[in-house]
C-alpha cells in the first residue's frame, strides 16, 4: 500500500483507525505470549523456529502499521505526498511482514516434508542452525518483493500526479506521456507499467502459487503418514512414534494453513486492486479493511496455533482460568437418575432410527461413487473467452500453434455443445421426482437451464462472425448472464439450506414455491446487469484503443494547440470520452472488482455449506426428545448438504483457478499476446462445453438414489423385485417400523 491510497482510506471509514490501532496493540501481546508458549517442546525445534519466525513477523507487521499511524497522524497533507526515506523503508517492513504471512504455510510445509522423509532419525538431529538460515534466506527474499513493489508503486504514484499536473481537466493523461518522459525521466520506466503490470501480478500469483502447493502438501503429508502408520508396524517404537507425531502435526496445523490460505488470497487481491489502480472509490474502502484485516489475523493465527494442539490449549487455560481449590473428589459416586434416563435414551434412539433408516433404505443402498475427478467448474473459463471475444473471432492468429490444432479442438467443443443440453434435460427429468426439496430443485433447474442456454448460445457464436450488432449482442448478453449464473449458483444454494435449517420443524410440509421462483428470476436480472456491463466495457476498450492511437496521431501536429486537438476530436467522437478512462490508466479495476465480488460470493455460499452441515450434526446429536419428523429433516439436511459440498468446493477451487486468469489475461491484454494467453484462449470454449456436460453428471453421482434410477435406466439386467415378494416386503418393513415406533415412544416418555 503506498502512503497515498493509505491516507485517501483514512476518509473513507471515519473512526476506523482506533479500532485497528487498538487491535495493533493487542496482537503484539498475543503474539509474545505464543513465544513464550513456543520455549516449551510442544512441537519440533525447527518447527517451533519457523513459528517463531512467523510470529515475530506478525509483530513486526503491527508495529510498523502503529508507527505509519502515529506518522501520518503528525504531519499534514502536503508532507504525507511525498514519502521521505525512512518511511519508504516502513513501508517496505510492513509489506515484507504481509508477504511472510502470504508464504507462511509453504516454510511449515517443508519443514514437515524433511519430518516424513527422515522420520527415522529426526527427532534426534535438530538441525536449529539449517533452520534459522532458511528463516533468514525468507526473510530476504520477502524484503526484496517487498522493496520491488513499494519502490514500483510509489514510481507510478508519482508518475500518476506528473501526468495528471500536465493534462487539462477532461483530457486523457496518456496523451501527455511524451512531456512527463522528457521533464521527469526517473519516471519513464513507470508510465509502461501503468498500461501493463504483468511484472506485478506475476510476483503476486507466485506467491500465492507457493502458498497453495504448501497447502497441498500438508494434506498429502498427512495422507502419507497415515499409510506409513498402518504400514509400518514392526518398525521399532521411536520411528511409530515420529509418525504418529507427524500426524498429529499435520492435522492440528492444516486448518491454520487452510485459513493461511484464505487469508492470502484476501491480501492478494486487494494488493493486485491497489496495483492496478490508486484511485479507485472503492479501493479507499478497502485499503482501510486491509490494514485492519491485517491487525485481526495478528491476533487470530497465534491463537488458532494455540487452540488447535490440545497440550498447548491446557496449558494457556491454565494461565488464565481461575485459581480455584482444588477438592477432594467423594470415595462413592452417585449417578443421578437424570443423567442416566438421558443416557439410556440416547442410546436406544440412536439405535431404533438406524435400523428404522435401515428398513427405508434397504433398496436403495447405492455405494456412492467418487468424483473426485471431475471438473465441475469450468464455466467459468468462458467469460474470460468472451472478454477477449473468444479465440474464433478477436484473439490473436492461432495458426501458429500447429501442435495444438485448433480446428479439432473446435470439433470437439462443438460435439460437446450438442451433447450438454441432452445430459441437461435428462437432469432436469429427474428433478421432476422428489430427490430433493422443492425448493432446492426449482434452484437446480435454473442452474441446468442456465448451463443449457451457456451451450446453445456458444454454438450460435460457432456459425455466426462476431460483432457487438443487434443480433449477435444478444446471444452473447445470454451467453454471458449463463455463465455468471453459473458462477453465483453456490450462494443461492446455500440460501435455501440456510433456509431449510433455520425452519426445520415446518420446512418439509410449507413448499413456498414462488419465493424460489421469484429469487430465480432475481438472479437472472442481476446477472444479465453484470453481462451487458462487462460486454460495454470490452466494446469500450476495443473502439478506445484505435481512437487513442487517432489522437495520439493528431497531437503530434505541432500547427494546432494541444488543447484545442483535444476538444476537436471529442467534438467529433463525443460517444468516445467515456471509454478513455475504460482503456488507459484504470487497468480494467471495474472488472477485476466484479470477478472480486463474484469469488467472494462462492467462497460465501462453501462457508454456508460447511457451517450448515456442522450445525445440523450438532443438532442431530442434541434434539434427542424431538419428534420423529424433526429429526428426519435434521438428517435430510445433513445428507443434502454433504452431496452438494462436493460440487461447490469443487466450484470455488476451479473459479479462484479462473480468477487468477482472468487477470493475466487483462494485464496482457495491451502488449503482445504470449503462447500461454493464446492456449488459454483455445481451451476457454472446451472446458466450458465439458463443464456443461459433466456438471449434472455430478450432481446425479453423488445422490445414491439418483445413481440407481440412473443405472436402472441405462442398465436392463438388473434383478427386480416380483410383485409378490414386493408386497411381502413392504408389510414386513411396516411392521418393523410399529415396533420401532412404539420402542422409539417408550424411551422418550
Amino acid at each position: 500500500m503506498t502512503s497515498e491510497s493509505s491516507a485517501a482510506s483514512r476518509v473513507a471509514i471515519p473512526g476506523l483507525e482506533y479500532p485497528e490501532l487498538v487491535f495493533n496493540a493487542v496482537s503484539v501481546v498475543v503474539n509474545a505470549y505464543f513465544l513464550l508458549l513456543l520455549k516449551r517442546p510442544f512441537f519440533h525445534l525447527n518447527l517451533r523456529i519457523m513459528l517463531g519466525s512467523f510470529s515475530i513477523g506478525l509483530i513486526c507487521l503491527t508495529v510498523t502499521q502503529i508507527v505509519l499511524f502515529v506518522i501520518q497522524k503528525t504531519t499534514s497533507t502536503e508532507e504525507s505526498a511525498e514519502v521521505d526515506f525512512a518511511t519508504t523503508w516502513l513501508f517496505i517492513f510492513r509489506t515484507s511482514s504481509t508477504l511472510l504471512v502470504m508464504n507462511a504455510t509453504f516454510l511449515m510445509a517443508l519443514e514437515r516434508l524433511f519430518a516424513s522423509v527422515f522420520a527415522k532419525k529426526y527427532e534426534n538431529n535438530r538441525f536449529w542452525m539449517a533452520s534459522l538460515a532458511l528463516c533468514l534466506v525468507v526473510w530476504a527474499i520477502n524484503t526484496y518483493f517487498a522493496h520491488f513493489l513499494i519502490i514500483k508503486s510509489l514510481c507510478k504514484a508519482g508518475a500518476l500526479r506528473a501526468t495528471s499536473m500536465k493534462s487539462p481537466s477532461g483530457a486523457p493523461a496518456a496523451a501527455f506521456v511524451g512531456l512527463v518522459q522528457k521533464e521527469h525521466p526517473d519516471f519513464a520506466p513507470c508510465l509502461s507499467s501503468l498500461k501493463n503490470d504483468s511484472e506485478t501480478f506475476g510476483v503476486l500469483l507466485f506467491i500465492v502459487i507457493l502458498n497453495f502447493i504448501g497447502v497441498v502438501m500438508f494434506l498429502f503429508l498427512f495422507l502419507y503418514n497415515k499409510k506409513r502408520w498402518n504400514v509400518d508396524l514392526k518398525e521399532k517404537l521411536s520411528h511409530r512414534y515420529q509418525i504418529m507425531e507427524n500426524i498429529r502435526t499435520s492435522k492440528q496445523l492444516l486448518k491454520v494453513v487452510v485459513a493461511d490460505f484464505f487469508i492470502t488470497l484476501y491480501f492478494f487481491g486487494i494488493l493486485l486492486l491497489n496495483q492496478a489502480s490508486s484511485t479507485n472509490a472503492a479501493l479507499t474502502v478497502l485499503s482501510q479493511l486491509f490494514n485492519v484485516v491485517c491487525s485481526l489475523v495478528a491476533i487470530l493465527l497465534p491463537i488458532l496455533f494455540i487452540t488447535t494442539h490440545s497440550k498447548m490449549w491446557a496449558v494457556a487455560k491454565g494461565h488464565f482460568s481461575c485459581r480455584r481449590k482444588k477438592r477432594v473428589p467423594r470415595s462413592v459416586q452417585v449417578v443421578g437418575p437424570k443423567k442416566a434416563s438421558d443416557s439410556v435414551a440416547r442410546a436406544e434412539t440412536n439405535a431404533y432410527f438406524s435400523q428404522l433408516q435401515n428398513t427405508w433404505n434397504s433398496n436403495n443402498s447405492v455405494k456412492k461413487l467418487s468424483s473426485a475427478d471431475i471438473d465441475c467448474t469450468a464455466q467459468t473459463f468462458i467469460l474470460l473467452a468472451n472478454q477477449t471475444m473468444s479465440f474464433h473471432s478477436f484473439a490473436p492468429t492461432l495458426g501458429s500453434l500447429e501442435a495444438l490444432d485448433p480446428k479439432t479442438l473446435e470439433y470437439i467443443e462443438l460435439v460437446l455443445n450438442f451433447v450438454a443440453p441432452f445430459v441437461n434435460f435428462y437432469f432436469l427429468c429427474f428433478l421432476r421426482r422428489p430427490f430433493f426439496h422443492l425448493n432446492l430443485r426449482i434452484i437446480l433447474a435454473n442452474l441446468s437451464i442456465g448451463l443449457i442456454c451457456m451451450t446453445s448460445t456458444q454454438t450460435i457464436m460457432f456459425f455466426t462472425a462476431p460483432s457487438f450488432e443487434a443480433p449477435n449482442i444478444v446471444v452473447m448478453l445470454l451467453h454471458h448472464s449463463s455463465v455468471i449464473l453459473i458462477m453465483g449458483a453456490t450462494f443461492w444454494m446455500a440460501m435455501e439450506r440456510v433456509g431449510a435449517t433455520l425452519f426445520v420443524q415446518r420446512y418439509e410440509r410449507n413448499r413456498l414455491w414462488y419465493i424460489s421462483f421469484a429469487v430465480c428470476l432475481t438472479a437472472w436480472g442481476l446477472n444479465t446487469f453484470l453481462a451487458y456491463y462487462l460486454l460495454w466495457r470490452v466494446e469500450c476498450r476495443i473502439r478506445s484503443k484505435s481512437a487513442m492511437e487517432d489522437l495520439e496521431l493528431q497531437l503530434g501536429d505541432a500547427l494546432l494547440p494541444v488543447d484545442k486537438k483535444i476538444a476537436k476530436f471529442f467534438q467529433q467522437n463525443s460517444d468516445l470520452r467515456s471509454c478513455f478512462s475504460t482503456a488507459t490508466l484504470n487497468l480494467d479495476s471495474e472488472i477485476t472488482a466484479t470477478l472480486i465480488a463474484l469469488l467472494a460470493i462462492n467462497l460465501l455460499g462453501v462457508l454456508i455449506f460447511v457451517l450448515i452441515r456442522r450445525h445440523n450434526i450438532r443438532k442431530w446429536k442434541e434434539d434427542l426428545r424431538k419428534k420423529l419428523s424433526h429429526r428426519y429433516q435434521i438428517m435430510e439436511n445433513i445428507r443434502t448438504s454433504q452431496q452438494l459440498l462436493k460440487v461447490v468446493v469443487a466450484d470455488f477451487v476451479i473459479a479462484l483457478y479462473f480468477f487468477a486468469v482472468l487477470q493475466y489475461s487483462l494485464s496482457v491484454a495491451r502488449g503482445k499476446p504470449t503462447l500461454l494467453h493464446q492456449v488459454l484462449l483455445m481451451l476457454f470454449d472446451l472446458v466450458g462445453a465439458a463443464t456443461a456436460t459433466l456438471l449434472p453428471l455430478l450432481f446425479i453421482m453423488t445422490h445414491p438414489r439418483m445413481m440407481s434410477t440412473a443405472k436402472s435406466h441405462f442398465c436392463r439386467k438388473m434383478n427386480r423385485v416380483t410383485a409378490s415378494s414386493r408386497e411381502q416386503t413392504l408389510e414386513t418393513k411396516q411392521a418393523e417400523a410399529n415396533v420401532y415406533f412404539t420402542h422409539l415412544q417408550n424411551s422418550w416418555k
